[in-house]
């Protein structure tokens, strides 16, 4: 329900980094750093992660997803959501809603002006 509802008809969205365990799914928004993403799930009651699981508080690329071969742009757009065994469809679908409501948002602003700059075509956070 949540991929559901991040997918565009253009092909534009997020990439899906994994879902190894049915409750819990990795997400990269390429050129958008995760913590934009965080603060609108939690303006909306939804509480996300950002990157992986065993690097979310530090400031480093997550060891895990460089090993898996993704860019670091990716990395950065990485949100990891989590499901509780009382987590309903409707919230999915919700979340997804609000995701991608958000990264449309994002995209419309200059990346000069959400911490980014731009070096060699790559987008890095200043």
């Amino acid at each position: 329900a949540l991929l559901e509802e991040l997918t565009d008809p253009s092909g534009a969205g997020p990439i899906v980094n994994g879902a190894g365990v049915p409750h819990i799914v990795s997400l990269a928004f390429r050129g958008i750093e995760a913590e934009m993403l965080l603060i609108e799930a939690d303006r909306a009651g939804y509480a996300i992660s950002a990157g992986a699981a065993c690097s979310s508080r530090s400031g480093e690329l997550s060891p895990v997803l460089l090993a898996l071969g993704m860019e670091a742009e990716a990395i950065r757009g990485t949100v990891r959501v989590s499901f509780g065994r009382f987590s309903t469809v409707a919230e999915a679908r919700n979340l997804g809603a609000i995701l991608g409501r958000a990264e449309k948002h994002i995209r419309s602003i200059p990346s000069k002006s959400r911490g980014f700059r731009e070096s060699g075509g790559i987008l890095e956070k200043k």
